[in-house]
């Protein structure tokens, strides 16, 4: 029975551990890597480019 305790307890820790290492590396490999370019980045046009915007008017609509 103590054997089994033992196993257990083992199998537990070793799982915290591995999660721990895999958390750690996925911490440092996202920091690491460059950041790519953001998908509105490449369909937005440039605002030389865009249509003006419509102004916005200062008084608010009636209730």
């Amino acid at each position: 029975m103590v054997k089994l305790i033992n196993r257990v307890l083992a199998l537990a820790i070793a799982a915290v551990v591995a999660g721990a290492v895999f958390v750690t590396v996925m911490a440092i490999w996202s920091w690491w890597a460059p950041a790519g370019p953001i998908s509105t980045d490449l369909t937005s046009p440039p605002e030389s480019d865009a249509p003006p915007r419509e102004r916005l008017d200062s008084r608010p609509l009636p209730r």
